[in-house]
């Protein structure tokens, strides 16, 4: 559920979101994942800016002409200026990180996918750096609006510290900032402002934007048949209009004022598909996968299976010692009307080496021709996908469904799953059988309390005919 800025997934070059940080001369962290579809403005698209008037206090943004991506930074006599190289092909979601120490004239250290960049610089500064209090913008600068990212902000994270080299290489993994999950050093580094994670139902929750200006927050198209709701007109039976940020088309027998035809069909093609899974218990990399085609009816979803902080691999090549991955789970928002096909990275190399293998997925090499990942619209009722086979490159497994889904958020896993909530079911359906696994407590009948208690099992045998000991 990203913003979308500029003609193609937002409104107009002009996009742009307001945040609510300003420049520091202290120590900053800048981490953001985007998707760049074009140059954008003047073939600098800005990933962030702040510019009271004519001149940057900082700018971070990519060259199109030179493929690099620049820091621009405001001094008092002369202003610096630095870039590090970025891959030729930049299209599909990627993750760029910069540390800014504003207390003196040192260099930033860059990053692209987690990953340190060599960083040259254009311009020596002299002089402190400079600070005011004009905001911070995403996507574009101020005050002319000349420089807009042409593409689509997937989030944004910020701290007032430098992170380390290791230390963004965690967050890109998928490291918790507010704990200290995935983190190496064992604790989230310090000075942590906050994170636009732009997911559905929690796109700002640490209250970083103060406004969004023609930025579009992708997301479901409204659109249903019937009368049609996407407002435009037409003649002739076919009408285009708008509808909750993306495009909707409707057609029918006969065009409306309302965009639509008795007996018309609407679809949101401008939908955009996303990606997301809990951190602690889904094992998707989100900063290792990535949505191809998002907003076409067939978007491809290619996942990568995620490191956990007590999985360190070593090099032993014995099966306990190796990071292990035996189960995935997550969701696609925004697939109603579509047929993805999901690929789940199983191998990193087609030598298949146990020994060396990163990811190690403990499936048969080859898969029982039975087995295929399941579905849900609600997490509770789960099917099997109609098709599962292994890519040709032998590294990914292929999962897709023949017909089109027809609710927007599409839930998956590699089996069924067993939620938590499901536990209380559980136990709830052992009362109604009268389980002499669960016993009502005298206390509850005479003070009130719980009606019930886990307590000591008698010796039962099992529907195996197998002696089963008394247990807590």
């Amino acid at each position: 559920m990203p913003y979308g800025l500029g003609t193609t997934f937002g409104t107009a070059g002009t996009d742009r979101l307001q945040l609510a940080i300003t420049p520091t001369t202290g120590l900053r962290t800048y981490i953001a994942r985007i998707a760049i579809n074009a140059s954008g403005g003047g073939g600098l698209g800005r990933f962030l800016d702040a510019e009271p008037g004519t001149s940057n206090t900082e700018a971070w943004f990519r060259e199109a002409s030179s493929n690099r991506i620049i820091y621009n930074r405001a001094h008092a006599s002369v202003n610096g200026a630095w870039s590090c190289p970025c891959p030729a092909d930049v299209s599909g979601e990627h993750v760029y990180g910069i540390s800014i120490d504003g207390s003196g004239t040192a260099s930033p250290t860059m990053f692209f996918d987690g990953v340190s960049q060599t960083v040259t610089v254009g311009t020596a500064p002299v002089g402190g750096a400079q600070t005011n209090t004009a905001p911070i913008f995403l996507g574009n600068r101020s005050p002319d609006w000349g420089r807009g990212l042409d593409g689509k902000y997937i989030w944004f994270a910020a701290w007032n510290n430098v992170l380390t080299s290791q230390e963004h290489l965690d967050y890109y993994n998928g490291a918790d900032p507010t704990s200290s999950t995935g983190w190496t050093s064992g604790a989230a580094p310090s000075g942590f402002i906050g994170v636009i994670p732009m997911l559905p139902g929690n796109v700002d929750p640490y209250g970083l934007i103060v406004s969004v200006t023609g930025a579009k927050l992708l997301g479901p198209a409204v659109a249903t048949g019937g009368t049609g709701t996407s407002t435009g007109s037409g003649t002739g039976g076919s009408a285009t209009g708008t509808s909750s940020g993306s495009n909707a088309v409707a057609s029918g027998g006969t065009g409306t004022s309302t965009g639509s035809g008795t007996g018309g069909t609407a679809t949101g093609a401008s939908t955009s598909t996303t990606l997301i899974s809990p951190e602690d218990r889904g094992n998707i990399w989100l900063a290792q996968s990535s949505i191809t085609n998002a907003t076409s009816t067939t978007p491809t979803v290619t996942m990568s299976p995620r490191r956990q902080v007590n999985e360190q691999k070593t090099n032993s090549g014995t099966d306990d010692a190796v990071a292990k991955g035996y189960f995935f789970y997550g969701a696609t928002p925004g697939v109603n009307g579509k047929t993805p096909t999901y690929k789940m990275k199983f191998w990193s190399s087609s030598s298949h080496s146990e020994a060396t293998e990163l990811f190690k997925w403990h499936y048969v090499t080859p898969l029982d021709s039975t087995y295929r990942p399941v579905w849900s619209y609600d997490a509770r009722t789960w099917n099997y996908f109609d098709n599962c086979q292994w890519n040709a490159d032998g590294l990914y497994l292929d999962f897709w469904n023949n017909a089109a889904f027809t609710s927007d958020t599409v839930y998956i896993a590699s089996a069924f799953p067993w939620q938590t909530d499901k536990t209380a079911e559980w136990i709830t359906s052992l009362i109604a059988l009268s389980s002499p696994y669960l016993s009502q407590p005298p206390s509850a009948v005479a003070f009130g309390g719980d009606p019930y208690q886990i307590g000591l099992t008698t010796a039962r045998t099992n529907e195996l005919g197998e002696a089963i000991a008394p247990c807590k």
